[in-house]
């Protein structure tokens, strides 16, 4: 649900700033997430999934749920 640097940058995982920077460019570079810009003064961009992007977050989704009924004990919260 995030979509703002600045939300990115808050979230629990506490983030460098220079890493999320270098992350979401790669990303970006990568055409997973597309950068669209919702305010001039001052610049503001939101992040966004591209077709690529939400294709990859199933696959993802799909090894999450693998992984929390074949290997349980690694995932701490599934304890």
């Amino acid at each position: 649900g995030k979509k703002k640097y600045q939300e990115f940058l808050e979230s629990d995982e506490h983030i460098a700033s220079n890493i999320l920077t270098a992350r979401l460019r790669r990303l970006e570079e990568l055409g997973l997430i597309e950068r669209k810009r919702y305010s001039e003064k001052p610049p503001r961009d939101e992040y966004h999934l591209t077709d690529a992007g939400r294709d990859l977050d199933r696959v993802l989704g799909q090894l999450i749920r693998w992984g929390l009924k074949h290997l349980p004990h690694s995932y701490p919260e599934a304890d």
